[in-house]
Formats: structure tokens, sequence, C-alpha cells
């Protein structure tokens, strides 16, 4: 079903994996996006150096601040993937037991200003948090 949802949202919009660009923190270096429809892209790490499951969603989560603040958007959701259809984007409510797959990584949909009835993140109060707790300097 996943695989599904994820070859449907490819058909709509397709693109390329983003190399590293400038405005890319060190911190997130690793990590890359592709993206898959308008406005939704999915966040992976590919580096080489381990990384704990806490830091990896961390810094993935930093990476979709960064990348929602470049495209001019305010807030994102991360997309269920698992329990989605095409058709149906389902959004997660928590992250407390998600784990980032190195093969799937972090989906995520980008919002002009707060979407109603789904829980999302204001990137930048989410950025200044996790740039605080990873001890990183504020860019």
């Amino acid at each position: 079903m996943a695989g599904m949802f994820v070859a449907g949202v490819l058909l709509v919009g397709s693109g390329c994996v983003s190399s590293g660009s400038p405005d890319r923190s060190v911190a997130t270096a690793g990590f890359r996006e592709l993206p898959l429809g308008p406005g939704i892209y999915r966040i992976a790490y590919d580096g080489n150096a381990p990384l704990s499951s806490e830091r990896a969603l961390d810094l993935a989560l930093l990476r979709a601040c960064e990348l929602v603040n470049k495209q001019g958007l305010s807030h994102f959701a991360v997309i269920d993937e698992s329990s989605s259809t095409p058709g149906q984007i389902v959004y997660r409510t928590d992250l407390n037991r998600f784990a980032l797959q190195p093969d799937r990584g972090l989906v995520i949909k980008g919002f002009s200003s707060k979407p109603k009835s789904i829980f999302s993140f204001k990137a930048r109060n989410l950025q200044r948090v996790l740039n605080d707790k990873l001890n990183l300097k504020q860019s």
C-alpha cells in the first residue's frame, strides 16, 4: 500500500535528488531530499557517520525546517507513509516511536500557514528548539 502511495505521488510530481546547497547547515550535510509532489519531500540520510535513531530523526526534522524555510513555507507535517494510500494522505500525530529508516527516510508536506485539523510543526520554532538541543549555532 505504501509503495502505491509513493508511486502515485511520484507520478504527480517527480524531481531529482538535490545536491548539497550553500544554505544547508553542516549538521544536515549528510541528508538529501527528493521532491515527491507539490510541497512534499522525502528526507533521507546517506552520510557515512553512524547516527543514533534519535539524532537521525532530529537532524532529518532540522533538514525539514531548513527546506520548508527555503521554500518560503512556514509549517510542515510528517506523512505516515505506511498508512497513506493514493488520494488519501495520513499525517503522523507523534514521533515518539518513529524510527528513521535509511531506505525510506522522512516524508513531509510543507504549508504556507498552519493547516487546520492536522498536527504540524512551525518550522522556525522547531528549528530553534533542535538547534538548542543539538548545540548548533542558530542560522
